[in-house]
Protein backbone atom coordinates (compact mmCIF):
# COMPACT_ATOMS: atom_id res chain seq x y z
CA UNK A 1 0.00 0.00 0.00
CA UNK A 2 3.24 1.93 -0.38
CA UNK A 3 2.58 5.17 -2.46
CA UNK A 4 6.42 5.04 -4.03
CA UNK A 5 6.81 1.46 -3.83
CA UNK A 6 6.69 -0.62 -7.06
CA UNK A 7 5.95 -3.55 -5.67
CA UNK A 8 2.31 -4.13 -6.10
CA UNK A 9 1.70 -8.34 -5.39
CA UNK A 10 3.90 -11.00 -3.78
CA UNK A 11 4.34 -14.07 -2.41
CA UNK A 12 7.04 -16.66 -1.20
CA UNK A 13 7.31 -17.47 -5.15
CA UNK A 14 6.53 -14.02 -7.00
CA UNK A 15 6.71 -10.68 -6.67
CA UNK A 16 4.62 -8.29 -9.43
CA UNK A 17 5.85 -4.81 -10.06
CA UNK A 18 3.49 -2.08 -11.34
CA UNK A 19 5.38 -2.72 -14.73
CA UNK A 20 3.97 -5.70 -15.01
CA UNK A 21 -0.35 -5.19 -13.97
CA UNK A 22 -2.35 -4.48 -16.95
CA UNK A 23 -4.88 -1.51 -14.32
CA UNK A 24 -3.31 1.10 -12.63
CA UNK A 25 -3.33 0.48 -9.48
CA UNK A 26 -4.77 3.51 -7.25
CA UNK A 27 -2.57 3.84 -4.57
CA UNK A 28 0.97 3.84 -6.17
CA UNK A 29 2.26 7.58 -7.03
CA UNK A 30 1.68 8.42 -10.66
CA UNK A 31 -1.58 6.54 -11.97
CA UNK A 32 -3.29 7.79 -14.66
CA UNK A 33 -6.44 7.18 -14.46
CA UNK A 34 -6.84 6.29 -11.19
CA UNK A 35 -9.53 4.07 -10.16
CA UNK A 36 -11.00 4.66 -7.09
CA UNK A 37 -14.36 1.79 -8.33
CA UNK A 38 -12.45 -0.70 -10.72
CA UNK A 39 -15.85 -2.53 -11.22
CA UNK A 40 -17.43 0.00 -12.91
CA UNK A 41 -13.88 1.66 -14.14
CA UNK A 42 -14.73 4.79 -12.01
CA UNK A 43 -12.09 7.36 -11.55
CA UNK A 44 -11.36 9.99 -8.96
CA UNK A 45 -11.71 12.36 -11.73
CA UNK A 46 -15.29 11.38 -12.50
CA UNK A 47 -15.82 11.70 -8.71
CA UNK A 48 -14.68 14.98 -7.97
CA UNK A 49 -16.71 15.86 -11.31
CA UNK A 50 -19.74 14.55 -10.13
CA UNK A 51 -19.44 16.22 -6.71
CA UNK A 52 -18.70 19.46 -8.12
CA UNK A 53 -21.63 19.00 -10.05
CA UNK A 54 -23.72 18.83 -6.90
CA UNK A 55 -23.52 15.28 -5.81
CA UNK A 56 -22.93 15.48 -2.64
CA UNK A 57 -24.03 12.17 -0.80
CA UNK A 58 -22.63 9.26 -1.34
CA UNK A 59 -26.14 7.77 -2.50
CA UNK A 60 -25.61 11.09 -5.26
CA UNK A 61 -22.43 10.02 -6.38
CA UNK A 62 -23.10 6.26 -7.05
CA UNK A 63 -26.26 7.60 -8.67
CA UNK A 64 -24.30 9.89 -11.15
CA UNK A 65 -21.28 7.91 -11.41
CA UNK A 66 -22.58 4.29 -11.61
CA UNK A 67 -19.82 3.24 -8.73
CA UNK A 68 -20.01 0.06 -6.76
CA UNK A 69 -22.82 -1.06 -9.57
CA UNK A 70 -21.96 -4.86 -10.44
CA UNK A 71 -19.65 -5.00 -7.40
CA UNK A 72 -17.23 -7.43 -7.38
CA UNK A 73 -14.66 -5.75 -5.23
CA UNK A 74 -12.88 -8.76 -3.64
CA UNK A 75 -11.55 -9.66 -7.09
CA UNK A 76 -11.38 -6.55 -9.21
CA UNK A 77 -10.44 -3.68 -6.50
CA UNK A 78 -6.66 -4.29 -5.64
CA UNK A 79 -7.31 -3.94 -1.91
CA UNK A 80 -9.79 -6.65 -2.09
CA UNK A 81 -12.14 -4.04 -0.15
CA UNK A 82 -15.39 -1.97 -1.62
CA UNK A 83 -14.56 1.63 -2.50
CA UNK A 84 -17.45 3.06 -0.30
CA UNK A 85 -14.83 4.15 2.04
CA UNK A 86 -12.47 5.49 -0.46
CA UNK A 87 -15.48 7.55 -2.31
CA UNK A 88 -16.51 9.39 1.42
CA UNK A 89 -12.85 10.68 1.61
CA UNK A 90 -13.25 12.02 -1.76
CA UNK A 91 -16.34 13.70 -0.95
CA UNK A 92 -14.98 14.90 2.71
CA UNK A 93 -11.87 16.66 0.71
CA UNK A 94 -14.29 18.19 -1.41
CA UNK A 95 -16.40 19.12 0.48
CA UNK A 96 -14.13 20.74 3.52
Amino acid sequence: MTPDCKVVYYSAQNTYTVDYIKNPISFKEGVDPKYICYCAKVTEKDIIKAIKEGAGTLKKVIQKTGAMQNSNCETKNPTGQCCANQIKVILNDVQT
